[in-house]
């Protein structure tokens, strides 16, 4: 069992990842704010980290920045975003795979694997 950490301000849309992941047997953790998911991550120090690129508090640049200065940083980063320019701004800042909003589950899963083996 893989410990996962969703970061997403979309209420909806953050219950259905846990629901889901959780259903394949992860261990799922979630914030709503950057700054919640950093303390999180610096104390659970999860395997992958599924994280929206449009935070309340910080982008997903600054996120994947700040998550990557802690100690033991060494979880997979999944983003997911709806914003116009997500592959250029993720190639920019290299995480290990990404999806755009809206997107299907399956697809969602499949990178989940890849990400976690």
């Amino acid at each position: 069992m893989s410990s996962i950490l969703v970061v997403e301000d979309e209420d909806v849309l953050r219950e259905l990842l846990e629901i889901v992941l959780a259903e394949e047997g992860h261990d799922v953790r979630s914030a709503t704010t950057a700054s919640c998911a950093l303390e999180l991550a610096a104390h659970q120090q999860p395997s992958l980290i599924v994280f929206d690129m449009t935070l309340p508090d910080l982008d997903g640049a600054d996120l994947v920045a700040r998550y990557r200065a802690l100690p033991n940083a060494t979880a997979a980063l999944i983003a997911v975003s709806g914003i116009a320019n997500l592959e250029a701004e993720v190639e920019r800042i290299g995480v290990d795979g990404f999806l755009a909003k809206p997107f299907e589950l399956e697809d969602l899963l499949a990178l989940v694997n890849r990400a976690l083996t």
